[in-house]
């Protein structure tokens, strides 16, 4: 395979998460796709016997549990990733809490590693499906159609329209009750309400 001359492999990578999961086939794909091209790529794991930790195309791992910390520790952490590197690095985010945490402490981070400017709500707006399908729609991006129901009479007008099945998804990727998955295919008027129903806790809304 020949590399592409352009390719700056001077600047390393930095892989970030703040969710808890083992096996992210993303981050893999992130670790191996630019390894391969010769660029050092460094991840946030929680284990070190995990499939990315012991990818021969990783510069190394950083065991850590991030899961449910505060902006103030996970800026502790990467704070300390950063000493050890030695140099600043570009900053991946693999899960919808990472992209806010970098997004939101940019003026923090930037004083550490890369990222690209943007509006600092931006990335909050993305993970949300509402906020992300009405910013499709003021943008002229083409979307799905989708409706956000706030009642269950919501739900009623909807099936008198609706065309069987549809596809569920909860509006932000925050954990929800057991029984519920964040992303379903529902083929009756029935099941749907049923899983509305279901679905109503009092901080969460599908």
């Amino acid at each position: 395979m020949s590399l592409s001359p352009q390719l700056d492999r001077t600047v390393p990578v930095l892989v970030v998460k703040a969710g808890r999961y083992i096996i992210h086939h993303g981050t893999l794909g992130i670790v191996r796709s630019l390894g391969a091209l010769g660029v050092p790529v460094y991840a946030m794991v929680e284990d070190r016997l995990s499939p990315v930790a012991t990818s021969r195309y990783l510069a190394g791992a950083f065991v850590c549990d991030t899961y449910g910390g505060n902006a103030e520790r996970l800026l502790d952490l990467l704070k300390s990733i950063r000493e050890r590197l030695g140099r600043p690095a570009i900053l991946v985010p693999t899960d919808d809490a990472a992209a806010v945490f970098m997004s939101e402490q940019a003026s923090d981070l930037e004083r550490s590693y890369l990222l690209p400017p943007m509006p600092k709500e931006l990335a909050r707006q993305l993970i949300n499906k509402k906020h992300l399908y009405f910013l499709c729609r003021r943008l002229d991006v083409p979307c799905p159609e989708a409706v956000f129901p706030d009642s269950v009479q919501d739900v009623h007008g909807f099936i008198e329209h609706a065309a069987f099945p549809v596809v569920v998804k909860a509006a932000e990727s925050q954990p929800l009750p057991k029984s519920i998955r964040a992303t379903s295919i529902v083929r009756t008027p029935s099941a749907l309400l049923a899983l509305y129903q279901r679905a109503q806790t009092p901080d969460r809304q599908i």
